[in-house]
């Protein structure tokens, strides 16, 4: 069952999945230009510390989803006493 926090993060992972895809656009952009001016290197390069980012908060919510769904919550079981 998918809770509300679980929404939330399905829906922050789907953010940033698409702000990747801008910066691969524009990164074939960049790599199809013959220019190579200052302002786009600069533009270029903050996209790549960016796409870092991105990927490290979409390895903590894939860790974070997987082991909320591998917590399943159900009755408790009895312990046997020795």
């Amino acid at each position: 069952m998918q809770t509300g926090a679980d929404s939330d993060e399905f829906d922050r992972a789907e953010k940033l999945v698409a702000e990747l895809r801008a910066i691969e656009f524009w990164d074939v952009q960049y790599w199809q230009s013959s220019r190579s001016e200052s302002a786009e290197v600069l533009a270029f390069r903050a996209r790549q510390r960016r796409r870092t980012e991105i990927l490290t908060q979409l390895t903590i919510l894939e860790t974070r989803l997987t082991d909320e769904s591998n917590c399943q919550i159900g009755p408790a079981k009895e312990v046997p006493e020795n």
